[in-house]
Parts: structure tokens; sequence; C-alpha cells
């Protein structure tokens, strides 16, 4: 059984209160759903395909068993004698090798492995071709010897170039982020997902999530509207919720004598998108993409800076908030008591940028899995079951299903069961998640890389959206497609935030 730290271990009279009043401070975090039951609607979607790699893989397997090259049947050549058994020769598409036996003639096998290509007569990797691996940065490099097609010194083979403290990117090691100086490192279970150890603080990777196409929301089950595919770029998202530890020392950065820190106007953009301009705003209607920090919010952060240190702080906004003012207290506990404004902020000085809802729900829907909780399974496989899988109960999520599973938030990544396809913990549960977008109850990001940035459909432009449901959320509430929304100047004891950073 998981023991609440620092918060909710003992609940008491004051706990129940306390969830009381929270279950009016759940109105609001959404509890529409936009996604309604459409009989019309063909649900048989194409979510069975699998991920770029693994669709690689097939397709390689495919091509390297029909070996034709313009109507030439490839088998058949080069059988003479002078042939010796066990040569071999890349196919023609690049992407799979045949092997010559002597009785058998030519015979084809895909390459295999991660972005798997024939060069020189073998398989190998293509040099210069980089990946992340959690947190290790992998290089594909010519053996030493070897000319451009790898055959003195043997063929191009993965290389591990280095762990990465600050996060891995495609362009090598990135840097370590303000709030994890020191980086204190995770466990890993069995099945890859990371966890943060109770009292860590930093905890600060963050894993890379593969571009792809999915449905927006759609998760076959409660969400059935299937809108056109919303295609999403490369990104990393935290595996973490941002921790109190993190998070003080952001407070840090407003509060020093050395010269408080402010965003800069304009920062804060999805920098790596359409040549820096960022995210395009939905609905498409104009060449618009997002701003920004916008001058304006300094304000809310100006009222932070002025009392965060002290008992009057904003940041106890609630008997259930995660702030002390003791450093060492509670510090692996996720930061909730947050506006829009202070968590949009922080993923800046952290070197970072508040996810779109579509990344978020990308993310938690495993792309193209379409899952219904961030644990489940695809929603492909659960289409050849009897029954779906969509079970969840305290082992993959801090919720509340029927009755708390702590009353209180835990120390984040507690629940390694409730670990995402790219191994995001408490997507599900323990806080909600503010996202970059303005709420819309009747409009949702259908494009590609683009947001809702605007109220185009009669909405507040000043309520912003969150994600991933609570400890006080029921079992709807944290499904993946559900859609939560603030004010985003509110602070709620549920409402915290998890950074995305460029691939």
């Amino acid at each position: 059984m998981r023991v609440a730290r620092g918060l909710g271990a003992a609940v008491g009279a004051t706990g129940v209160a306390s969830l009381v009043g929270l279950a009016a401070c759940a109105q609001l975090l959404g509890v529409e759903d936009v996604q309604q039951k459409d009989a019309g609607t063909d649900v048989t979607m194409d979510a069975h395909r699998n991920d770029a790699g693994t669709d690689a893989r097939m397709d390689a397997r495919a091509d390297a068993t029909q070996p034709h090259d313009a109507g030439v049947d490839v088998s058949a050549r080069e059988t003479g004698p002078d042939v010796a058994p066990g040569s071999t020769r890349c196919l023609p598409n690049g992407r799979g090798m045949e092997t010559f036996e002597r009785d058998g003639g030519w015979i084809p096998s895909a390459c295999s492995g991660l972005k798997p290509v024939c060069i020189g007569s073998q398989c190998q990797c293509e040099p210069g071709e980089t990946y992340c691996d959690g947190q290790t940065f992998n290089r594909c490099i010519l053996s030493p010897g070897a000319t451009d097609g790898g055959l003195d010194g043997g063929p191009p083979t993965w290389a591990t170039a280095q762990d990465c403290p600050g996060g891995c990117t495609l362009a090598g090691c990135g840097p370590v982020p303000p709030s994890c100086t020191p980086v204190v490192p995770v466990s890993t279970t069995a099945d890859g997902v990371s966890t943060c150890p109770s009292g860590a603080g930093s905890c600060c990777l963050s894993n890379e999530i593969p571009a792809g196409s999915y449905r927006f929301d759609f998760d076959g089950i409660t969400s059935v509207v299937s809108f056109p595919p919303t295609s999403v770029s490369g990104f990393r998202l935290d595996d973490f919720e941002v921790t109190v530890g993190r998070f003080r020392e952001f407070v840090t950065a407003l509060t020093t004598d050395a010269g408080a820190w402010l965003p800069e106007p304009g920062s804060g953009k999805h920098s790596h998108l359409n040549g820096g301009q960022g995210l395009a705003i939905e609905p498409i209607d104009s060449a618009a993409f997002e701003s920004g920090w916008e001058p304006a919010w300094n304000s809310d952060l100006m009222a932070l800076r002025s009392s965060a240190k002290s008992s009057n702080s904003p940041l106890f906004c609630a008997d259930l908030a995660t702030w002390t003012n003791n450093a060492d207290t509670n510090e692996s506990q996720p930061i909730n008591c947050i506006t829009w404004v202070e968590a949009y902020a922080f993923c800046i000085w952290d070197g970072g940028f508040l996810p779109s809802e579509a990344e978020w729900n990308y993310a938690a829907a495993g792309g193209d899995d379409q899952r219904y909780y961030p644990w489940s399974p695809s929603y492909a496989t659960q289409r050849t079951l009897d029954h779906y899988d969509v079970d969840a109960g305290c082992k993959n999520a801090n919720f509340t299903p029927g009755s708390p599973c702590l009353a209180a938030t835990e120390p984040v990544g507690s629940v390694p069961d409730g670990g995402a396809r790219w191994a995001q913990s408490d997507m599900g549960g323990n806080v909600v998640e503010w996202v970059l977008d303005v709420y819309s109850p009747n409009s949702v990001p259908s494009c590609d890389n683009c947001a809702l940035l605007t109220a185009p459909d009669g909405g507040d432009a000043a309520v912003r959206g969150q994600r991933g449901g609570s400890f006080v959320s029921d079992s709807n509430g944290i499904r993946g497609a559900f859609r939560g929304r603030s004010p985003a100047f509110e602070r709620s004891p549920v409402a915290g935030v998890r950074c995305a950073r460029v691939p």
C-alpha cells in the first residue's frame, strides 16, 4: 500500500472537509466532454498502425519478400559457380539484403533494428544518424579505418556517446534545466518506466516523443467522434510533473537580489516549428502563429515575487497546498496552487514550453495507440479482445475510484504501473496539468502542429485548458481524452504543470 508523504499522511476531519471543498473546486476543472458518441461515425479507423520505426521494419519485411527491381527477378542473377555460398548484397530498395544459398539462390531478408539500411552488402545503421535511448545519446559511426561503405573496418555501428543529465535530443545532450541542478538520479522499473524516488526533489528526465498522426481525443469507448487526423512533430515531454523542489529554484530566480528574472517578450514558443514562429493558431484563417509571452502577464509574477517566501504566499491556496517555505520539505511532491501564467513562466525559465493540448493528448494516448488511459492497451489491441481492458486502480493513478487513493497528492512517479507509452508518469491523476491552449468547448485543435489560442466560438480567452485529472477525479476524469479547464489566474490545490522541450 502506498503511503502519502508530507501531505495527506493523516487526512482526518480536516482532510475530509478539504475534499468537500475540492468537490466544488472540481467544477472549475471542466466536466464537459465534447466527444459525444456518434452512431453515424465510422470508428474503425486506422489506429492499428505501429510507430514509425515499426512501420519501417514492416515495410522492409514486405519489400524483402518481393526482391524485384523493374521487372527483373533478382533471385536469378549471379547464380553461377563464381558466387560463393553465403555471399550477400543489398536489395535495390536499400532496406534489405539477400544471401546466396547454392541450392536456393538468393534469399532475401529485411534489415532490422534502429534505422536499418543496407550499405556495402551488409545491414547496418546509417552513418551520422542519431537516436535517444532514454537519457543516453547514440550516434551511428563508421568503425575505425572504415570507408564510406563501411567495408574496410567493418560496418557502421551504434556508439553510445554519453549519458545526458540534462536530457537527450537528436542533436546531442541538451542543457541541464535550471530547476535540475544538481540532477538527482531516478530509478527504472523492469518495464522501463522511470520513478522519481521519494525525497529526490529534481527528477528531470524528459523523454522523446516521436512525430506522428492520431485522432484528437479518440479512445473508441467514451470518446468516439473521429476527428480528422492531427499530426504532431517530435518533441520531448518531461517524465514527471514539476516538483516543489524544482519550483523552489524558480521562486529563487524570481526573488534573487542579483537581478530578478522575468520572461522575455515572445519567449516560450515552440521554436523548433515553422522557422521559429511556433505553433499555428487554430482555426487556420491566416498566417498566424503563437505570440509567446506577453509582458502584461508580468504583474502576476510580481505578485508571486513579493510574497512567495512569506506566510502569505499565494502558493498556500488551500489546506492541501504542497508548497512550503522550508527547503527539503515536500520536495518530490508535485507543485500545486499555481496559475497558468506561473506554469507558463516556469517552463520558459526552465528551458522549455507549455505543451499544447494536442501534444499532451498525443503523449497520453500513446500516439496512434489511441489509448483509453495512458497505461491502457492500444485501441487496435482492445478491438481484438472480448472486452475492453480499461480498468483503473490506485496502482495506476492517484485518483478517487469510489474512495480516495490518498486524498492528497503523492510524490511524482509513485505509480509506475500508470506509465504512458513513452514512460511519462502521472498523466492520469495526482494533479491536473496546465496546457497552452485556450479552452473552447466546441472546437478542438484538429490541424497539424496547431493550438487553440483564441476563442472562436465565443468562449473566454482567459480560460485555459487542463489535462490529466487529479487526486479528486473519478475514473472518467483521468482518461486521456478528458478535457478540463480553469481561469488562467485561478489557483487550485489540484492543478500543477509538466513542461515540454525541443526534440
